[in-house]
């Protein structure tokens, strides 16, 4: 084997070790960004119960106040 020729063999193992890197780089982004997309899910979820609980709520207090006759 030459020189060039080795020279190209070490480059070509370094570039595929580097396209390595960067493969199980963006698995882990991908990764990251699942898990925030189901974190954020999950506090929609959880503000659509709030806003559920409020106008429960605030159903239940207008119908308290009528049943007082308290004008607010």
């Amino acid at each position: 084997m030459s020189e060039t020729e080795s020279l190209m063999l070490e480059i070509l193992k370094q570039l595929q070790h580097d396209i390595g890197l960067i493969k199980q780089d963006i698995r882990d982004i991908k990764a990251q960004g699942i898990s925030t997309h189901h974190r954020l899910a999950a506090l929609d979820s959880d503000n659509s119960r709030q806003d559920e609980s409020s106008l429960y709520i605030q159903d239940r207090l207008e119908k308290i106040e009528k049943r007082l006759e308290i004008n607010s």
